[in-house]
């Protein structure tokens, strides 16, 4: 079924399963690095639910073929469960800072690629980067649903800006981020037996030997936020006794590559490129360059 007909019928059901008083409607809004996605606009009384995005169901429809399924998640978010979620829009749009200041996510985007979002939207420039920041609506092993926070919901916080950034920080600094071999986070995402076997096999036999670490958050998403975790990075670079190399993945992972290695900056840069086209979703583009991290100095830069 092609994403038209899924979209059409998908609409079609909600609105047959939903009481008169909830209206549903579609809108494209722009997302990060200027993607545009349609979604599904909820709006149930007087409150207004988080945008639920179709090309993720589509995403999902396409995985088991089973539109029912996909159907009664839906239904369960519209009709604010689980976790609530008509409660805590409620907290956001009411603008209750005391509930909301231990939901917020520090997220990193790229500061030219959404140059224009940024002037609606608080941020810390850091490098050729900005960090963002999310409200956290709910958060399950597999799903979530947050909302970026713009100029306007934090004048509605009533809150200084220093203060919202400095609480934002603060809760990014005591956030869980790890650093694991590249290798080690591809099995812990093999669904069988067989597929590990696999991989063993190919990495035994493999002509690379070169030692990439992935550095994320416990969740694996918006983890690249850890670059400004300069304590892990540093404290990784010590174990290596070497400095770093640091490619930027996509928005959710770093990878990290002890500088002995000694690669080239230009060819780094290139494969990063590469994989930004051909491997990782335009949304989830972080930067075409490279990092470099000096062990002794303790600083991070973009790497020349």
């Amino acid at each position: 079924m092609s994403y038209e007909k899924f979209r059409d019928l998908f609409i079609e059901k909600i609105k047959e399963r939903v009481g008169d008083n909830i209206k549903v409607k579609t809108n494209t809004v722009t997302k990060n690095n200027g993607k545009l996605k349609e979604g599904l606009i909820v709006e149930t009384g007087n409150t207004l639910l988080p945008m639920i995005y179709l090309d993720e169901l589509y995403e999902k429809y396409n995985q088991n073929g089973i539109m029912e399924e996909i159907l009664e998640t839906v239904i369960s978010l519209i009709n604010g469960n689980p976790n609530n979620i008509k409660e805590r829009v409620e907290i956001l749009i009411n603008g209750d800072w005391d509930k909301i200041k231990d939901t917020i996510e520090v997220c990193v985007i790229n500061k030219e690629w959404n140059k224009d979002k940024l002037e609606n939207i608080p941020h810390i420039e850091y490098l050729d980067l900005a960090l963002v920041f999310r409200v956290v609506i709910y958060r399950e092993e597999d799903s979530s649903m947050s909302c970026l926070m713009t100029n306007s919901l934090l004048n509605k916080l009533q809150i200084d800006i220093e203060e919202f950034k400095n609480e934002a920080l603060s809760r990014l600094n005591s956030s869980y981020y790890y650093i694991q071999t590249l290798t080690g986070v591809i099995k812990e995402c093999m669904q069988s037996e067989d597929e590990e076997e696999m991989f063993d096999s190919i990495i035994e036999n493999s002509v690379c030997d070169v030692p990439l670490y992935v550095l994320t958050n416990k969740q694996r998403l918006n983890g690249a936020a850890g670059i400004a975790r300069v304590d892990i990075i540093n404290k990784f670079a010590n174990e290596m006794e070497d400095d770093l190399y640091i490619l930027p993945s996509s928005l959710h992972e770093l990878l990290l590559l002890p500088a002995k290695e000694n690669c080239s900056v230009d060819e780094l840069r290139e494969m990063v490129r590469s994989v930004n086209e051909s491997e990782v979703d335009k949304e989830d583009w972080l930067s075409d360059n490279i990092y470099f991290f000096n062990r002794e100095r303790g600083s991070l830069e973009i790497a020349v």
